[in-house]
């Protein structure tokens, strides 16, 4: 979101406590608009709607982590649509080009699990095996969001090559929504600390 969207945002939250019978503070709903900020107004208020709807926890009044918790779903669930990125992407590209996913917890776990090109040398076989490691280490990152950084890069084969032999670097191919695979390529790092940035999408651009 951003500042266009305050208006429309301030009133559906507002809408949503007087639901529940109380007022909210400007204060509150800066923090509120602050906290959500990096979603898309479509999904928030789309999850809004589903929170005060909800049988379960729809008798509480939303905060702002219940909102997150219907947009990325469970960290079980992230972590499945990823995974099934990661082999998409694998599969579509190889090993030889630099990556950029739109989800930095992906750069984070795939770095943790030896990087790029060595993720590429899984086979067929071992793929259920290195799922379950992938989704566990990705839950975990979700636990852990506020303390990890990430690469901003995945880096390939040729690249890799490249940069031993003082060639100039390919661009890599962004893998997901191409705005916030870009966010990811610019506020990640080459070692320095970075905080997360929960991202999404599904379509495979390549960095003009």
């Amino acid at each position: 979101m951003n500042n266009s969207d305050k208006e429309a945002f301030f009133g559906a939250l507002g809408a949503a406590f007087e639901l529940y019978g109380k007022t909210l503070s400007p204060a509150a709903a800066n923090l509120y608009f602050e906290t959500l900020s990096k979603y898309e107004i479509e999904d928030v208020l789309r999850a809004l709607s589903a929170h005060v709807q909800s049988p379960e926890n729809g008798q509480f009044t939303p905060k702002p982590a219940d909102i997150i918790r219907i947009i990325d779903g469970e960290p079980e669930t992230a972590g499945l649509k990823a995974w099934s990125k990661v082999v998409d992407a694998i599969r579509m590209i190889g090993p030889y080009q630099d990556v950029v996913f739109d989800d930095p917890l992906i750069h984070a776990v795939i770095t943790d699990m030896g990087g790029w090109v060595r993720f590429n040398s899984i086979t067929e076989k071992e793929l259920p095996f290195k799922s379950n490691e992938f989704v566990k280490r990705y839950k975990g990152a979700v636990a852990s969001i506020d303390m990890l950084d990430y690469p901003k890069i995945l880096i390939g084969i040729s690249n890799a090559y490249n940069g031993i032999n003082g060639h100039s670097e390919s661009k890599p191919v962004l893998i997901g929504c191409t705005e916030k695979a870009r966010n990811v390529y610019r506020l990640g790092s080459d070692g320095a600390g970075n905080k997360i940035t929960r991202l999404c999408g599904t379509i495979i651009k390549q960095i003009t």
